[in-house]
């Protein structure tokens, strides 16, 4: 997303900006109606027919919500429907014709069928696919994982996820705001200061996720990816990493699975080229920050243990002298670069954006921040009294979840609520983007109200909220990062409204498209996407 900023006479210290157009990645399926999917991988049969219905068309109101799985909805036929693949022929006829890019500007003339990935649209209220969240987010390991695209199989989460966890305490989070949140944030301001005095434009959702890596690289390697100022073999390997993900969470057959096919397709010959440098690269910072803690004897000394020099995950979990492998550790810490980056990246992305439409909004965020620091960097404690802005960016998450939907594999053959027989392998996938945007869940479900999250009350999960919201899923597998994405995404922002203004150039069609997180596009003539970026006019220091 481009920014084009110019001096101004304004003589506040915030600089001003008008931004365009957020850009966005190519080849993504937007996906908004994608409800409760079963996807038969192994036979891939479909029944003859496949019923494609209306948004929102439930005649009746969602039952009474609970996270009781017994819970059945009475206001349809919900065992009338059909699930599974036919031949790959068919499949990419039927997903073809069911993938619609989605204009974010005019949700009322949104078309009430798509597809991603290779699933086929149903119909949805949203409400139905919140009930059977609720059930089979909360189920043990052993009977589900993480999918055909998703996280592995139940003990080795399991085990990632007990290696990972202890080091996100609260010291953790504390010193992470002040040693690396706020710097990186604040080095962002820095960069952008020059663009005020020449006029020039800046992608600006380019530089959201070159700022994330460089939080994602200091927080678990304590590496410095610097990314905001160079370029390196490392960072374009991270990027062509991150893209690969992402481009196979959309395709219909995981055929990069196949060992030939790999090593004669281009893309995936880049592919395996970076993601060798990234592990040569992990694994010798493993093996420099082992050596260190070795000589020094370190040892944790309590449970919100940080060490003042290298305060990173890296270094917590080396110093619990836990039995782990070289490999195992790189592998926790790869999956934490891969989850933790994009996803913030896009939610500082639509934040903006949504802040942008929303001069009220806007203000009173910046106003805010204004009242509670006072011109001050944030620290951890300044956060719980930024009320406004924190519910500003969950409204966010809501309207524009990452990720986009849900994938958990059956291990046992199950029955969810609404009557969803499950056979064993077979994935199911939850809309989020649906049930978050469900007017049969929301009120005023498409609209930007910060406000519909009380704030005074708790900070809104899946538990509190019955899985109405669930941008960082729910249960076993919930994810682990959860309160360091969210600091990290109040923090950038509120040095962003500290030192800038702004807003978005009129006349604007922006769409978006997702994969592993939901992008923006440039709606073109003749109804085409193109690449496009978010601008902003009139920056000043």
């Amino acid at each position: 997303m481009f920014t084009k900023v110019a001096p101004s006479k304004d003589s506040s210290r915030r600089l001003q900006l008008s931004s365009l157009v957020p850009w966005c990645s190519e080849g993504m399926i937007v996906c908004k109606k994608i409800n409760v999917l079963c996807l038969l991988q192994e036979e891939l049969k479909i029944p003859p027919t496949v019923e494609i219905g209306t948004y929102g068309a439930a005649p009746d109101p969602p039952p009474p919500l609970s996270s009781d799985p017994s819970n059945k909805l009475s206001s349809e036929d919900e065992a009338s429907r059909s699930f599974g693949f036919g031949t790959i022929t068919e499949l990419q006829n039927l997903t073809e014709s069911g993938i619609r890019h989605i204009d974010a500007e005019e949700p009322s003339k949104r078309n009430a069928s798509y597809s991603i990935m290779a699933s086929l649209p149903f119909p949805s209220t949203g409400a139905e696919e919140m009930v059977v969240a609720c059930s089979f987010l909360v189920i043990p390991y052993d009977d589900y994982n993480g999918g055909a695209y998703g996280e592995g199989g139940g003990l080795e989460v399991e085990v990632r996820r007990r290696a990972v966890l202890p080091s996100l305490h609260i010291k953790f989070l504390s010193v992470m705001v002040n040693k690396v949140f706020c710097r990186c944030a604040l080095r962002l301001v820095e960069k952008l200061r020059p663009y005020a005095i020449n006029g020039a434009s800046v992608n600006m959702e380019e530089k959201f996720s070159q700022l994330t890596l460089d939080v994602i690289g200091l927080s678990l390697f304590n590496y410095n990816f610097d990314s905001l100022t160079s370029d390196s073999p490392v960072i374009d390997a991270v990027y062509t990493a991150l893209k690969e993900a992402e481009s196979r969470s959309t395709d219909i057959l995981p055929y990069w699975k196949a060992h030939l096919l790999r090593k004669i397709i281009p893309r995936q010959i880049k592919a395996e080229k970076a993601v060798t440098i990234i592990r040569e690269t992990v694994e010798e910072l493993i093996a420099k920050c082992k050596e260190i803690v070795d000589a020094e004897g370190e040892q944790i000394n309590g449970e919100d243990y940080v060490n003042d020099s290298d305060p990173s995950i890296l270094r917590f979990l080396l110093a619990t002298r836990d039995e782990v492998s070289s490999v195992q550790l790189r592998d926790h810490l790869l999956s934490m670069l891969v989850a933790g980056h994009e996803t913030t990246g896009s939610v500082l992305t639509w934040t903006l954006y949504l802040l942008s439409k929303d001069s009220s909004a806007l203000a009173k965020a910046q106003e805010e921040v204004d009242n509670v620091l006072g011109g001050k960097f944030p620290t951890y404690d300044d956060v719980k009294e930024l009320k406004y802005l924190t519910r500003c960016i969950h409204e966010s998450m809501r309207l524009y979840p990452h990720p986009p939907v849900l994938i958990r594999r059956a291990l046992v053959a199950d029955v969810l609520p609404g009557n969803f027989k499950i056979n064993v392998g077979q994935d199911i996938m939850i809309s989020v983007y649906n049930i978050h945007r469900s007017p049969q869940v929301w009120d005023g479900a498409e609209d930007f109200m910060p406000e519909r999250f009380d704030l005074e009350g708790p900070v809104p999960n899946e538990t509190n909220t019955n899985f109405r919201f669930i941008p960082f899923s729910g249960g076993p597998r919930k994810c682990v990062g959860d309160q360091f994405a969210l600091l990290e995404a109040i923090i950038a922002l509120t040095i962003f409204l500290q030192n800038l203004n702004f807003e978005l150039v009129p006349d604007q069609k922006i769409g978006m498209t997702t994969g592993a997180t939901i992008h923006t596009t440039n709606v073109g003539f003749f109804g085409h996407y193109y690449k496009h970026f978010l601008h902003f006019l009139n920056l000043i220091a």
